[in-house]
This record gives C-alpha cells, structure tokens and sequence, in this order.
C-alpha cells in the first residue's frame, strides 16, 4: 500500500533469508506476523517472535535473519 507518505509492505522471508546492515531514512515499524526472526543492532542480537513490534527511527541501523519461514509488516512513513 502506498498513500502519501504511508507505505505498508508484507515481506516473506524463507528460513536463513538475511538482510545486510542497512540505516533507516524514516520511521519505520516491523510486525511480525509469523515465524521468528533475529535482529542485530548495536553488535546486540534480539529474538523476535509472533505479533512483536519494532520500532527503528531515521537513521537506526539493523539487519534481520528469519528463523524458519517468516512474514512481516514494514510500515514506512515518509
């Protein structure tokens, strides 16, 4: 979904899919809607499961990996 400055993306991921260290340039939320995932930020490694939310302001930098096949919401504001 794309309105304005609202983008809404459903993202699946298959199991080991990594994405690489990228800065967020807006705010951005990611829910996810099942499986589990890891995310790293800082040289941290958090576990995330079913229905968590993250928060990433501009800027924040993260990489994700999907633990067995994984689907999420990014909701990006412009």
């Amino acid at each position: 979904i794309k309105s304005g400055a609202l983008r809404v993306t459903l993202t699946v991921l298959a199991d080991g899919v990594e994405v690489a260290t990228h800065h967020a340039k807006s705010p951005m939320t990611l829910q996810l809607l099942e499986g589990s995932l890891t995310y790293r930020v800082d040289g941290r490694t958090f576990a995330l499961k079913h229905r968590d939310v993250l928060y990433f302001g501009p800027g924040d930098a993260r990489d994700i990996r999907a633990q067995g096949e994984t689907a999420l919401l990014l909701t990006i504001t412009h």
